[in-house]
C-alpha cells in the first residue's frame, strides 16, 4: 500500500507506517486500508471455492456483493449447491493456467483471421495491416448501412 508522506489535514510529515497523524489525529480509514490490500492481492479475482485443501483455479467473475468486495466465484461455482460437484470442479481446475488459455485464444483468433484473409500478410508492415483492416471495417460498415436502408420501409405520402 502506498503510504502517505504528509498528513492531508495538517500537512505535517507522518511518522511510522503513515496511517495516522500524532499531531492532529487524522487516520486512514480501515476500509481504505482493506480496499488497498484487496487491489494488490493477485488472487483477488480467482474463484474462492475450496475443497480438499485446494482452491479453484478458474477466474472468479461473479460475486453477490454490490460494492466489488467479493468473494468472487467462477461461472461453474457461482450457483453450485452440490459440494461433491463443486469439489470435482476444483480438482478439474487444477490444470488451468490463464497464460495457456490466452495463448490458446490468441492462436484461435489468428487462425480465424487467416481463414477470412484478414491476417497480416507476409512482408506487410504493422501500419499497412492496420490501414488494410480499417479499410475492411469501413467497407463492411458501408455495406451494413446500405442493407439497412434497403430493408427500412419508407414513409410514403398517401393521398387524402
Amino acid at each position: 500500500m502506498k503510504k502517505a508522506e504528509t498528513c492531508p489535514k495538517c500537512h505535517l510529515p507522518l511518522e511510522g507506517a503513515g496511517l495516522s497523524c500524532a499531531e492532529c489525529g487524522w487516520t486512514l480509514r480501515a476500509s481504505r486500508v482493506k480496499a488497498e490490500a484487496q487491489r494488490q492481492d493477485p488472487e483477488r479475482f480467482r474463484c474462492a471455492w475450496e475443497a480438499d485443501g485446494l482452491r479453484c483455479c478458474y477466474p472468479g467473475g461473479a460475486a453477490s456483493s454490490t460494492n466489488g468486495s467479493g468473494p468472487y466465484y467462477c461461472a461453474w461455482h457461482y450457483h453450485c449447491a452440490d459440494p461433491v460437484r463443486g469439489a470435482r470442479l476444483v480438482h478439474e481446475s487444477q490444470g488451468y493456467r490463464p497464460e495457456d488459455r490466452e495463448a490458446e485464444l490468441a492462436a484461435a483468433v489468428e487462425q480465424s483471421l487467416k481463414q477470412r484473409g484478414l491476417a497480416r500478410r507476409e512482408g506487410e508492415s504493422k501500419a499497412e495491416h492496420i490501414k488494410r483492416m480499417a479499410q475492411f471495417c469501413r467497407e463492411g460498415l458501408a455495406q451494413f448501412r446500405q442493407r439497412s436502408r434497403q430493408n427500412t420501409p419508407h414513409n410514403e405520402e398517401q393521398a387524402p
